[in-house]
């Protein structure tokens, strides 16, 4: 029988809005309740640069290894305001973190290269973004120029790894299913509910590790089930030791390589 997937929503203020009430990782949790853990580690307001600084800690902090991985980085390299006048990575620099926080996040966790999401920047309504008056006064903006730049790092970033792509731009109504506002992203229902559809659509989803009560005969049966599907037998559990630099250290089972302290 197999053991419970794991899917890890990874990435910025878009991945944090995932368990927001009937939010996108909501709605995948409830589709796959009893197969799937869903997972978020979510940076609101992070650039891609800092969100990288995040991977090693987040990796190690898992346990388990995730089943699949969804990236969703690069949204907040496209806003910019009064009170943030960061330049953004250009293209091509957004490309090479993009890689390295794949790279970084793969050397900590086992898991496929086929079985890596990448979804790319939201877009935005022009008319409703510019509409909105504390948008306006705040001097806030989003650069939809730079959404199509980033979108096509993700294509050669995705192509690249081996994972699958979901662009954002082709599933989402720009006049209804999102829009931009200071205090971070909102997507309508009819959104959460497409990004959501386009995550299951990447995936292959296992049958229930532990079935409906219905199928279970009795309380043997069901302790047999649950012996089968221990992920590391109980009575061989070991205690992992963290060395050296934040970079030297891989999560596979009994691999921790010295580095520099």
């Amino acid at each position: 029988m197999p053991l419970p997937q794991r899917l890890l929503i990874f990435g910025d203020s878009v991945a944090e809005a995932a368990f927001k009430p009937r939010g996108f990782g909501h709605l995948i949790n409830e589709k796959l309740n009893g197969t799937t853990d869903v997972i978020v580690r979510s940076f609101p307001g992070y650039s891609t640069s800092w969100v990288k600084l995040t991977v090693s800690c987040c990796a190690r902090n898992l346990v388990l290894n995730p089943t699949y991985i969804v990236f969703i980085l690069g949204n907040d390299d496209c806003f910019s305001s009064s009170e943030n006048s960061t330049s953004p990575p250009t293209p091509t620099e957004f490309k090479k973190l993009l890689n390295s926080v794949v790279n970084k996040m793969t050397n900590e966790v086992d898991v496929k290269f086929e079985s890596l999401i990448f979804m790319t920047p939201l877009p935005s309504d022009e008319l409703k973004f510019d509409s909105y008056d504390a948008n306006r006064l705040s001097g806030v903006s989003h650069d939809r120029e730079l959404v199509s730049k980033y979108t096509k790092m993700y294509r050669e970033v995705a192509e690249r790894q081996g994972g699958k792509l979901i662009n954002s731009s082709e599933i989402l109504d720009r006049n209804f299913d999102n829009n931009f506002k200071r205090d971070g992203f909102r997507l309508s229902e009819e959104g959460h509910e497409a990004i959501a559809e386009a995550i299951l659509g990447c995936m292959t989803v296992n049958k229930p590790v532990f079935p409906p009560r219905s199928e279970i005969k009795d309380e043997k049966e069901l302790t047999r089930i649950i012996e089968n599907n221990w992920v590391i037998p109980p009575d061989n559990i070991q205690a992992h030791t963290y060395v050296g630099t934040v970079d030297e250290y891989s999560a596979f089972f009994q691999k921790t390589y010295k580095g520099a302290v």
